[in-house]
């Protein structure tokens, strides 16, 4: 019988021992008991701030006190605050409705005819707003001389965002041209108008958009036309310069003699520089072309049938107030348009004979876009150097005649007129 060795017992104890402590540290760290913390205690834990807060809140208003005390605060407060919007509300109305009689009475200050048959306050939950009934504009001479019958118009605005003027109309309108005893009656979806501004820039920006629109049976139409939509929208850019576009998406209108005619898309955006508003539009427009203002279209697309138009384009006014343009166009489709302009009565058949004759290699390409400058001088559309069709004068040039200039004008009119009364004469 052999006698342990306990030396060696007491040894291997102890490396186990070790073995079993450092162990244990690995699955179990030490947790650090703070600075204050007795030995052999941990630090009490804190609780978070917001549990914190929300216990004492909860013992608050366990007092019927201040549970009465926030009820009626809360009431008061949501009072006060609806008070103070309608009353925002109210005065915002007022300065509406004085606003839009000073635009009405500018713009017959401007040579318009504007009338109406009173302003009601529409009493929109979240805006301030009016109607205006029976709205009619007629425009002076120099710019067409059309009216519009709108019918109920309505203005509103909010009351924070004070720079901001939304106009829309609805249902029928009725747009006649006196000049060639023509009307146009067409029931719209919605046409709205988005104008912002401040006092001290004046406009800035102008959205108008015309949605599903369809006409009823005018004069030169034998059936109604439709539009799906149009917008329009000016931007201040800088100063004297603003930015610009202009959609137009499927026009469908039918001709006389020829299938029906469907614009599927047409656009244009570029910018105008040299614009300056002043007292009248009149002086507006005269400053306007003494500054050699001028009109850039950076881009042109039309979609019309089988005639298809990329191009860009600079725009000014002469001396006459007459149009003056020079650019270049990419076309497909381009012999069958000119066909198709002097079907409809647009391009005289002589002149556009000889300008299919000269582009007609060019233009029966299909691979690619048929490549051309175009211009317009003297109220004549020019391909290249080839004339194709005569424009109708802007009334702008009225505009352009000085007083002395408008009884020469006058004059010469009235001996006119007795010389066709007395040929013999």
């Amino acid at each position: 019988m052999t006698t342990p060795n306990t030396d060696d017992d007491k040894l291997t104890k102890s490396a186990e021992n070790m073995e079993k402590s450092a162990f244990d540290d690995v699955l179990s760290p030490k947790v650090d008991k703070g600075f204050f913390a007795e030995e052999g205690e941990d630090p009490p834990p804190k609780k978070p701030l917001i549990k914190r807060i929300r216990k004492k809140i909860k013992t608050a208003l366990k007092t019927k006190f201040l549970r009465r005390v926030l009820f009626f605060g809360t009431l008061s407060a949501s009072i006060i605050i609806v008070l103070g919007y309608l009353w925002l509300c109210l005065a915002t109305e007022r300065a509406l409705r004085n606003n839009t009689v000073s635009l009405l009475e500018n713009l017959q200050t401007q040579g318009f005819i504007v009338s109406y048959d009173s302003i009601d306050s529409t009493y929109y939950p979240f805006s301030s707003g009016i109607y205006v009934n029976n709205l009619s504009v007629t425009a002076p001479t120099f710019l067409g001389g059309w009216k519009w019958e709108m019918g109920k118009v309505a203005v509103s605005t909010y009351p924070v965002i004070s720079d901001e003027l939304l106009i829309n109309a609805k249902g029928m309108q009725k747009i006649s041209l006196p000049k060639d005893d023509y009307s146009l009656q067409f029931i719209t979806k919605d046409i709205a108008f988005k104008i912002i501004s401040n006092p001290e820039q004046g406009m800035s920006s102008f959205v108008g958009t015309l949605d599903y629109s369809m006409a009823l049976a005018p004069q030169n139409i034998r059936s109604s036309a439709v539009l799906a939509s149009v917008s329009f929208a000016v931007k201040k850019k800088s100063l004297g310069t603003y930015d610009f576009s202009f959609v137009l998406d499927d026009l469908q209108f039918p001709n006389e003699h020829k299938k029906l005619i469907v614009v599927d898309d047409a656009a244009l955006s570029g910018y105008i520089n040299a614009f300056e508003t002043r007292d009248t539009i009149k002086d507006t427009l005269l400053d306007w072309q003494k500054s050699d203002g001028s009109i850039s279209l950076q881009k042109i697309r039309i979609d019309w049938d089988d005639f298809q138009m990329q191009g860009d384009a600079n725009i000014t006014l002469d001396a006459n107030m007459q149009p003056v343009v020079a650019g270049i166009a990419r076309m497909k489709g381009f012999l069958d348009f000119v066909s198709m302009l002097v079907d409809y009565g647009i391009a005289p058949k002589k002149e556009a004979n000889i300008v299919k004759i000269v582009y007609e290699q060019g233009a029966k390409s299909t691979e690619k876009a048929f490549r051309t400058l175009f211009s317009i001088q003297h109220n004549k559309l020019y391909i290249g150097y080839l004339p194709l069709l005569k424009l109708p004068d802007l009334p702008l040039k009225e505009i352009a005649l000085t007083p002395s200039e408008e009884e020469d004008e006058e004059e010469g009119e009235e001996n006119e007129d007795e010389a066709k009364e007395n040929p013999k004469k």
